[in-house]
């Protein structure tokens, strides 16, 4: 006859004459190990569901500093041709010189216009091969666990 192994503690209780109150005691402290590893197994739950989340975050907050300076940048380059042009129709005693410089003015905003688009692009090239290793391993840890947990229960 196989005794189960919750009972084992028990019955060796009762071979050694322990005392009621001790094998009372048994299934208290039989439920607070079950508590205990059910709070255990909640802790570990909330660590793997929150760890991938705090590391997208991560790649989101540097992504969002990137595009953050690229657009301060711009807008100097914004404020920097505007007062450009106030100064050239200020100092402009010739128009056809005038023509000349505001057309000089507006190719040189447009290679830095072009080179901020080049910025932003590799910005968002970076962010999107980060996003995609970031979620290639959370699907391999996430399979990872559910395999664990499938051998576990089995």
């Amino acid at each position: 006859m196989e005794v189960a192994d919750d009972l084992t503690p028990l019955l060796g209780c009762v071979m050694l004459h322990c005392s009621k109150r001790e094998i009372e005691a048994f299934p208290k402290q039989k439920e607070a190990t079950m508590k205990n590893e059910l709070f255990d197994q909640w802790v570990e739950f909330s660590k793997n569901a929150n760890e991938p989340l705090l590391q997208l975050s991560e790649i989101t907050a540097h992504a969002m500093e990137q595009v953050a300076r690229q657009q301060m940048d711009l807008a100097r380059d914004y404020m920097e041709l505007g007062t450009r042009q106030v100064e050239l129709l200020g100092s402009a005693a010739d128009p056809q010189k005038w023509l000349s410089e505001q057309s000089a003015l507006a190719t040189e905003f447009g290679n830095k216009l072009m080179g901020r688009a080049k910025d932003f692009a590799a910005i968002a090239t970076e962010t999107q091969k980060s996003v995609s290793d970031w979620a290639e391993t959370a699907a391999k840890k996430a399979a990872k666990l559910q395999k664990a947990s499938k051998d576990k229960a089995a």
